[in-house]
């Protein structure tokens, strides 16, 4: 049998692939543009090539035969492989998208944009939300989304906080009179329940404003008290922006890290924003770390 791939014609092996994964001579000349003759004709010259029948013919389609089914399996990679090649040409073009939680971007990321776009003066970065399926890189708690690989070790632990604007809170009042600020992650419940020991209430009234990071907004122009992530509101508090209004925390014991679709992680601009990204939050936890010692 002949082996070297200059001996087999391109047009052959296309065929024999649409072919083999559609079922149909006429679903593949569908596919390619030409008509169903022609794929026939191409496959037949491919078979001659080949010296081995690659399809058994029915009136109704066609099905793969045994050698050819080993066969279609690493064709079918192949061209996966030369499409990602083509495609791969133009990333270079394409900014890199990176999903994070609402208030994290806000709290984290908006503090250090500054100091990412010094550090990465090339990068063209889009900031997208944990719901993007195109993200090249997610920083999420827990499992990875469908289609992602975690990356690294863990970054920090989810460690949710309860914030206010200084003096929205009246003192000794507690929570009464004030907004409790909700977002779709519903933690206000388990927060009560977990931090407050007051039990799991039955229904909590306030303001639902979506996703965290319009909570955390709330809370910055004092409507109300809104539950972020402690990274995410470190910042603000030692500013004086925001304010702690009770000493306790909700941890989950999940920790965040950062994920990513396998293939887009051979992307130069991906690979130095995901070492930028581990970079600051291990320096951010030390930088915690020795306050809190201190």
């Amino acid at each position: 049998m002949l082996t070297g791939l200059e001996h087999l014609p391109l047009n052959g092996l296309r065929a024999f692939e649409a072919a083999g994964r559609l079922g149909s001579f006429r679903a593949a000349a569908e596919e390619i543009g030409v008509s169903q003759g022609a794929v026939g004709q191409h496959v037949r010259g491919l078979e001659e090539k080949l010296r081995t029948e690659l399809f058994e013919r029915h009136p109704r389609g066609v099905r793969l035969t045994r050698s050819g089914w080993r066969m279609h399996a690493r064709m079918q990679r192949a061209f996966e492989h030369m499409e990602d090649a083509v495609a791969s040409l133009h990333e270079e073009d394409r900014p890199v998208r990176l999903a994070i939680p609402g208030d994290l971007a806000v709290g984290w990321l908006d503090p250090r944009r500054d100091l990412l776009l010094a550090a990465l003066p090339g990068l063209t970065l889009e900031v997208t939300t944990l719901e993007d399926a195109e993200a090249d890189l997610v920083l999420i708690a827990g499992e990875p989304p469908t289609g992602m690989v975690p990356i690294g070790a863990a970054l920090f632990p989810s460690e949710i906080v309860a914030v206010a604007k200084p003096g929205v809170l009246a003192e000794g009042r507690g929570f009464a009179g004030v907004h409790l600020l909700h977002d779709h992650r519903d933690l206000w419940p388990a927060f009560i329940e977990g931090v407050l020991k007051l039990g799991r209430p039955a229904q909590l009234g306030g303001l639902r404003l979506g996703d965290p990071e319009a909570a955390l907004t709330g809370a910055l122009t004092g409507q109300g008290v809104a539950l972020a992530e402690m990274r995410s509101v470190r910042h603000m508090i030692e500013t004086g922006q925001l304010e702690r209004v009770e000493p306790g925390a909700l941890r989950s014991g999940e920790n965040y890290r950062l994920c990513g679709p396998a293939q887009t992680l051979a992307r130069p601009e991906v690979r130095s924003l995901l070492d930028w990204v581990t970079a600051e939050m291990a320096q951010d936890s030390m930088a915690a770390r020795l306050k809190k010692s201190s």
